[in-house]
C-alpha cells in the first residue's frame, strides 16, 4: 500500500497510511476522525449538501456563503438545540444573524485578530469553525498550546471547544473538511519544536497521492525564528508572532526526501509545521 512518509531527526520513522478511520483523542477533549499519526479525513458538512438541495427553504443557509468564501473547517453537530443568544456573546464580530444562524468571526485566545476564526452557528446544532479560502490551511496549527510531539492541537478545535463550553454539552466528535478541495480525502498535519538548538524533520511525498495543497507554518516564541526548506529560507519572524504561506509543487517534489529546519541555535522556541490536503484514490 502507497505511504506518506515522514521522517525525525532522531530517524524515528511515522508512516501515514490510506485505512479507515479511527478515532483519536485530541487537543481540547474532541475525539477527531484521524488516521495514526494526525491524519484527518475530510468530510463534507451535511448542512452543505441540505443547503445546495434546498436553497429555496425559508432562512436557509446559502451554500455559496461557504464555497465562496471557507477554506479549512472543523465542525460538529450538538445533541440539540442551540440558542443563539447564548452564543453571540462569543463573537467578536457578527457578520450575518438571522433567527436560524450566526456567521462571524471569533478570537483565538492569545492570538492578535488577524488570527480569528470564522464562526458559523445554528439553532439546529450545527457548529463549524473555519478560517477564509485565502488563508494556507498551515493557519489551523495552534503553537500556542503545541508542546513538542505527534498531538497537534489546531485553533479550530479550540473555538469550538469554548463554544462547547458556552453551550454546556458533552466534548463531541468533529471532522474536517476544505470547501475549496471537495475532492481530497485528506489531511496532514507535521510538526517539531526547536528549543535552544537546530532542529528538522523530512518528509518525502508519494506520487500515489494527489496533492491539492501544500502549506508550512511557523510559530515563534522567544527570538527571531526562520523556516528553511532543503537548505532555501522560506520565511524568518519576529518573536512572539506565527505565520504560514503556501508552498509550490516544485519545492517538495514527489518521491525524495525533503528537509525542514531552522537554523537558530539562540534561546529561541521555533515551531515548525507542514500541512497537506490531498486525495487517496
Amino acid at each position: 500500500m502507497a505511504k506518506l512518509t515522514v521522517r525525525r531527526v532522531l530517524f524515528l520513522f511515522l508512516s501515514v497510511f490510506a485505512c479507515l478511520a479511527l478515532l483519536f483523542g485530541a487537543g481540547g477533549g474532541f475525539a477527531r476522525q484521524a488516521e495514526p499519526d494526525n491524519v484527518f479525513a475530510l468530510k463534507a458538512p451535511p448542512f452543505v449538501s441540505v443547503a445546495h438541495a434546498q436553497a429555496a427553504a425559508p432562512d436557509a443557509v446559502p451554500a455559496s456563503i461557504f464555497d465562496g468564501e471557507a477554506g479549512i473547517a472543523a465542525y460538529f453537530q450538538a445533541p440539540g438545540a442551540i440558542s443563539l443568544a447564548t452564543v453571540a456573546p462569543l463573537y467578536r464580530t457578527i457578520e450575518t444573524q438571522t433567527a436560524q444562524y450566526i456567521i462571524g468571526s471569533m478570537q483565538v485566545p492569545d492570538y492578535p485578530e488577524s488570527e480569528d476564526v470564522h464562526l458559523y452557528v445554528h439553532t439546529d446544532g450545527w457548529v463549524m469553525a473555519y478560517y477564509l479560502k485565502a488563508d494556507a490551511s498551515g493557519k489551523v496549527f495552534d503553537w500556542r498550546q503545541y508542546e513538542g510531539g505527534t498531538t497537534i492541537p489546531t485553533r479550530l478545535e479550540r473555538i469550538l471547544g469554548l463554544v462547547v463550553s458556552q453551550i454546556g454539552i458533552v466534548q463531541p466528535a468533529m471532522t474536517f473538511y476544505h470547501f475549496q478541495y471537495p475532492n481530497a480525502t485528506h489531511m496532514l498535519l507535521v510538526a517539531d519544536w526547536a528549543g535552544s538548538t537546530t532542529d528538522s524533520f523530512q518528509v518525502s511525498l508519494t506520487s500515489a497521492y494527489a496533492y491539492l495543497e501544500r502549506s508550512w507554518a511557523l510559530g515563534c516564541f522567544g527570538h527571531t525564528c526562520n523556516y528553511v526548506l532543503d537548505g532555501a529560507q522560506i520565511t524568518i519572524i519576529a518573536s512572539n508572532t506565527t505565520s504560514q504561506g503556501l508552498l509550490a509543487p516544485s519545492q517538495l517534489v514527489l518521491d525524495q526526501f525533503h528537509t525542514i529546519s531552522n537554523t537558530d541555535t539562540a534561546y529561541d522556541s521555533t515551531e515548525m509545521g507542514l500541512a497537506l490536503i490531498y486525495r487517496v484514490p
